[in-house]
Parts: C-alpha cells; structure tokens; sequence
C-alpha cells in the first residue's frame, strides 16, 4: 500500500536548546527494548520479549506486526502464513510457507501483511477490507513459533469499531483464547500485546519518538544471497522523519541545508550508526555524522551519538539538542496522491484525486475512533480527477479520508469546522 504524505519545510528560530546528553541501555545482551519521548525526555523500558504482535492505533491503521527483537542468547519469535488452510483445520508445520518479516522501513508494512494480493486494493494481508459493512474481514491463518518452541496458529476475525477481535490456539485448535485491542485504549501509535500474558503493554510514552530495539533487516551474505539478520538498533515511530547528515562539522552544521531531506522511513538511523572494529574489538562511532529527527509534533532535534558499548551493558550514549523551529508548509508531488480544497472547511470541499489509471475510487471518511462517517464510490480517470463532497452535517473535528484505488490506498487528515 501507498499512503500519501505532506512533507514539510522547517526554519529555525535563532533560540537552540543546549545539547543535552542522554545515556538509554538496551541492557546486557540486548535484553530490553526502550522508548524514548525526546520533548519530554520521558523513556520506558520493557523486557524485549514481554510482547509478541502489534497493533496499529491510529484511525487509518491497518498494520500489524510481529515482535523481532530477543535477547542476544534468546530464541527468536517466528511467523508463517498457512496458506490455504482455514483455522478450524488442524495444522502441521508441512503447511507453512516461508518465514514473514515485518518491512523495515514502514510500521504499515508489518509482517502480517506483506503477504497481501498488490492486485487487489482491499486486501490487506491479514484481512480484506469490506465496503459494504466497513470492516476489515479476516482471511488468513498465521502460524507463530514461539520462544518456548511451541507453535500456536492465530487469526485475526477482524477489525470493527477501532477494535481488533482476534483468536489463537494450539495447532490441533486445543486451548483456544480469544484477544482483544482497542485502538482508543492505547495511547500510543502502536499497541503491543503479549500473547503469552494475554495484555497490551501499558505505560509505553504517548508521544515516543524513537524506539531502541533489535529487529531483522535484509542484508547481503555474498554467495548466500541475501538473509535477514537481527541488528541491534533504533527505530522511528509511526509518522517521524529523519536526515542522516555526513562528513558535517558539528560546530557549524545548519538544518536549512537538509530540512528538504527528511524521510519516513522508519530505519534512517537504524543500526548502521555504529560499527564494530575487528582489531580493536571495540564499536566506533563516526564523529561527523549527525541526525535530524523531526516528530509528529512537528519540533526537529538535532541527534549525534557518542559511546556504545555493545552486548555486555547496551549502554548507548548520545546528545541532542531542540531546535526551535516554525513549520512551513510545502506540498510534494506523487503519482498517486489526494488533495483536499478548502481544508478545514464547515461545508462542501473539493478532493482531487492523481492517478495514473482508469478505474474506480472508494472514499471512507472515518472519525477518530474508525467509525465511517460518509463512504462512496467515484470513477476515476487517468490523470487529474476532482469531485466535490458535501459534509455541512458533520460534527467539527479532525477525520481521516481514505481512497482506495487499484494503484493504492492515500489517507489524507480532514478537518471539519
């Protein structure tokens, strides 16, 4: 799926926080994952094992992903599709397909739904979403292998309400439990849910920015191909933008020079910040490298790390400072995008929707908590289509349009006075 995103150009104020330095540990062998609020300087730290699948929270999310990150001497949590299997069936590990990953470099292509049809708009991997009822259907049985080395298969029944209802059992449907998580009761972006404890993770910061973790990442073996390989590392949240600044003088480096870098993908600092000297046998840092983080909230940190020192204490050492800065607003283009005019607006406005085919839209506009509050069907035409929606009965606040198309899914934040 692609989802459409405004990108933004930021000055800075001549007010710069002084850099502050930070010290998070992933704990000896890695065996915490932590979130860090870099506003509040808030952070939380959870055993990397004590969830095992996320949930997207936001009204547009669909995404669910499974928990890559174990210890450096623990087993690591595995997931597989059954194809072709329902999940009253019993199954054997003969009907596993290959292993899933979740996409690492967006929280919307987690593991469960990289396996969707890219032919078909309204699957979404785990699911197909229903435009009749509003609701995303599950379709696939997922089989996990957990860290006790016991295999359970799960299903997803579906997303209704902002709520997930899902089920998981052993592989013979012995032991069956029933899982429920509530996008409204989350608080966060994602919400982590243990399916060994049957909870949602609570006390994660609302407003995390970076999460320090381990995770898989697809990089190349020579002769081997390639292969996924767990790196130690951080990770943005869901909507965060990152630069990656090199071969800078810390002293005299200037965010205008790469405010129009910025990019979402979720791994721009990842794990490469670091390497590790052979003869040494000690990590080094590149002290001519520095991050621009700029969060949901729209204020930019300016990030360069200091120390790591590896699998016996996690310790990693950084500093960051505020960078005050202004937004701007800067519209990109992209082959398939919409567009809302005027927004917000009391009434009517016009969404223009560019495609690069024939077919057939759908928009859903759904509130805050994934109730559908207006759904319809438009033609499209190749190139520039514009159609006007009249909304005059709508209860103001912040919405989310959807559109889904045979070329994608674009969200877009409707505002309605």
């Amino acid at each position: 799926m692609k989802l459409y995103f405004t990108l933004f150009t930021l000055i800075i104020l001549h007010t710069v926080s002084p850099a502050q330095p930070v010290e998070i540990s992933y704990g000896p062998g890695y065996a915490e994952t932590v979130f860090l609020d870099l506003e509040t300087q808030v952070s939380q730290s959870y055993s990397s094992t004590s969830w095992d699948i996320g949930f997207g929270t936001n009204a547009a999310d669909f995404n669910i992903i499974i928990n890559e990150s174990t210890p450096s001497d623990g087993v690591e949590l595995e997931l597989f599709v059954a194809s072709g299997k329902s999940y009253g069936d019993t199954i054997v590990a003969t009907d596993l397909s290959e292993r899933l990953h979740n996409h690492e470099e967006s929280w919307s292509a987690g593991a469960f739904n990289l396996v969707a049809d890219t032919t078909d708009p309204f699957d979404l991997g785990w699911g197909a979403y229903n435009p009749v009822s509003h609701q995303v259907e599950g379709s696939r049985v997922f089989v996990l292998l957990m860290r006790d080395s016991s295999y359970i298969k799960l299903k997803v029944d579906s997303l209704s309400g902002g709520t997930y209802h899902f089920k998981y059992a052993a592989l013979d449907g012995s032991n069956e439990k029933l899982g429920v998580v509530s996008k409204a009761d989350s608080g966060a972006p994602l919400a982590f849910y243990s399916l060994v404890d049957e909870i949602t993770l609570s006390g994660i910061p609302s407003g995390w920015d970076l999460m320090f973790t381990r995770y898989t990442t697809p990089l190349d073996a020579g002769p081997d191909g390639i292969v996924q390989y767990l790196v130690t590392g951080i990770l943005t949240a869901p909507g965060t933008e990152v630069v990656q600044a090199d071969s800078v003088d810390l002293s005299s480096i200037s965010y205008n020079d790469y405010s129009d870098q910025l990019g979402s993908t979720l791994d721009i600092i990842g794990y490469d910040w670091k390497s590790f000297d052979i003869n040494t046998f000690q990590y080094s840092l590149p002290d001519d490298r520095v991050y621009f983080v700029k969060t949901v909230d729209e204020n930019v940190f300016q990030l360069s790390f200091l120390d790591f020192e590896g699998s016996s204490t996690g310790v990693t050492v950084f500093e960051y400072s505020d960078l005050m800065v202004v937004p701007t607003f800067d519209k990109s283009a992209h082959s398939f995008h919409i567009h809302l005019y005027p927004n917000p607006s009391s009434s009517s406005r016009m969404v223009e929707i560019n495609t690069g085919s024939n077919g057939i839209s759908n928009l859903v506009l759904i509130d805050q908590q994934g109730k559908v509050v207006f759904e319809r069907e438009y033609p499209l035409n190749q190139g520039r289509n514009t159609f006007s929606v009249t909304t005059d009965r709508l209860p103001s606040g912040t919405y989310f349009l959807n559109v889904f198309s045979a070329e994608g899914h674009a969200v877009q934040t409707w505002i309605q006075q």
